[in-house]
């Protein structure tokens, strides 16, 4: 969708994560990082983190699988 006011144009996309892609890989390597600092901390077990880490592994073998994850937005804006 593109939204454009007399002084400045952005466009918002959506994108789902999907095996392979540049989108998949970001999460994961943020959980490889992020739960272990949470079981560090008592957020988690150790049980939950492994079974969250499983769960992930098993996912990305299914090629139907995608992730869709809180949007992360590219914003390029242009002074008229």
């Amino acid at each position: 969708m593109a939204y454009t006011r007399s002084d400045l144009a952005h466009d918002f996309r959506a994108v789902a994560g999907k095996i392979g892609s540049t989108m998949w890989h970001w999460p994961a390597s943020f959980w490889s990082t992020f739960l272990p600092r949470l079981e560090k901390l008592g957020y988690i077990t150790n049980a939950e983190h492994e079974e969250f880490m499983a769960m992930w592994t098993a996912s990305g073998e299914d090629k139907d699988c995608f992730v869709m994850l809180p949007p992360v937005f590219d914003l390029i804006a242009i002074r008229t």
